[in-house]
């Protein structure tokens, strides 16, 4: 191996043991070269393994404290409700300047038989008479006959709800 002079510009031939020593300076300076690389792609996926760690973490803490907040307001709703509720259990009478209402009316009422509350058939078929109706089957098989009336205000819509023979017997 050879080397160049600085002043003269022409090759000097070095001695053997000097050519022996700057080609294993040559070797040296390569094998370092490597190492170097090698350890910035080493430190380079560590940091880019500790940066996916540390995104992990910051989500991590992102969604329990999400939790821990909406546990808080979960708790929070459900204390001002059972406080509500208990101030709506304690026995209130009625204002006397607003209204006047009797204790009995507080009281609750049984449900009406089906039969006292509804329309006989005769009764429908004379308020559909003369009207344009629609039906529909809900999601009971039931058939409701929907219908307008009148195209003056106010407007009313009237819903009856009836089993498939009754329908068909009032339309026909």
């Amino acid at each position: 191996m050879g080397s160049e002079g600085a002043s003269s510009g022409r090759r000097v031939q070095l001695p053997p043991p000097l050519q022996a020593a700057a080609a294993g300076m040559s070797a040296l300076a390569a094998q370092g070269d490597r190492s170097l690389a090698e350890l910035r792609s080493h430190v380079a996926g560590g940091l880019a393994g500790l940066r996916a760690s540390v995104d992990g973490l910051r989500s991590g803490v992102g969604q329990a404290v999400g939790r821990a907040v909406a546990e808080m307001q979960t708790r929070q709703a459900a204390a001002q409700i059972e406080q509500l509720l208990k101030q709506s259990e304690a026995p209130r009478l009625p204002n006397p300047g607003f209204a006047s209402l009797s204790v009995s009316s507080f009281s609750r009422r049984a449900p009406q038989p089906i039969a006292d509350v509804a329309m006989h058939p005769g009764e429908v078929s004379a308020r559909l008479r003369g009207l344009i109706v629609y039906t529909v089957v809900n999601t009971k098989n039931e058939f409701v006959l929907v219908s307008g009336e009148g195209s003056g205000a106010p407007r009313q819509l009237g819903l009856f709800f009836f089993s498939e023979e009754d329908a068909k017997s009032l339309i026909g």
